[in-house]
């Protein structure tokens, strides 16, 4: 369950900081994980920081979800991506986009639906 904070985190960011456009998914799931990988260990490990290779991911990765077909195929990345994981903390998924200031008006839950 620790794995599906993170997803519904970037997720949620994902599907809440576009316009919903209609489309064809430009984005697959290599390259929604490496975006993710270098924000492993700070989710596993707690550190106090994720590293800018982390944010600037995260942040690449918002910038390529412009179409609504870009942010369901990345949610759907995500969580599986995520299973991949199983230490991660649902403490520091929760705080990873606010800690890498990018903005989101929605909570973060585990319980994302991809689909909305």
């Amino acid at each position: 369950m620790k794995v599906g904070v993170v997803i519904a985190a970037m997720a949620m960011l994902v599907m809440v900081l576009f316009a919903a456009m209609l489309g064809e998914a430009a984005i697959n799931c290599s390259q929604v994980h490496s975006y993710l990988v270098p924000c492993i260990s700070y989710l596993t490990n707690g550190s106090d920081y994720p590293t800018d290779r982390c944010c600037s991911g995260l942040r690449n990765l918002q910038a390529m979800a412009k179409t609504s077909a870009d942010r369901r195929a990345t949610c759907y990345c995500l969580k599986q991506n995520a299973s991949q994981y199983p230490n991660i903390r649902d403490d520091t998924a929760s705080a990873l986009l606010a800690i890498c200031g990018i903005e989101t008006r929605f909570p973060i839950s585990r319980d994302v639906d991809c689909n909305e």
